[in-house]
């Protein structure tokens, strides 16, 4: 192998890296009407586009909770929502946990499901009563 081959190789190696760095592979230039605009490739194979697709996820996270908690605070503020004591979050605590271990009313939804049963039957037994009776 010549030195010139060499340098060639060198030069191409250079020139691709050189490219890669001002303009990413998963990056995608798009121009719509004069404008250009720069997007991720979501099906990119490389790396970087998976790292920056978690970063922003993760920035848009902490944006999120921060304009929640500055939400709270101004609704604290003007006293629409008050801050409860110790006593009553170990009440509200404890009527969650006694609602989650209460069984399940049986009684009440086999009451609703007859009722309705029954409900119906006089309807249907109705509506035969006056065909039956209007029909000759």
């Amino acid at each position: 192998m010549s030195i010139l081959q060499l340098l060639g190789i060198r030069a191409n190696k250079q020139i691709e890296q050189w490219t890669e760095h001002h303009y990413p592979s998963f990056l995608e230039i798009t121009t719509s009407g004069d404008k250009p605009s720069t997007s991720i490739n979501a099906q990119s194979l490389d790396a970087r586009a998976r790292l920056f697709a978690q970063m922003s996820s993760e920035v848009q996270a902490k944006a999120a909770a921060k304009k929640r908690e500055a939400f709270l605070e101004d609704l604290k503020a003007r006293g629409i929502i008050k801050e409860q004591t110790e006593e009553e979050k170990e009440a509200s605590r404890k009527r969650m946990e006694e609602e989650a271990n209460a069984p399940f009313p049986y009684l009440l939804v086999g009451g609703v499901v007859f009722g309705l049963l029954f409900v119906m039957a006089l309807l249907g037994g109705g509506i035969a009563y006056i065909i039956w009776k209007f029909a000759d």
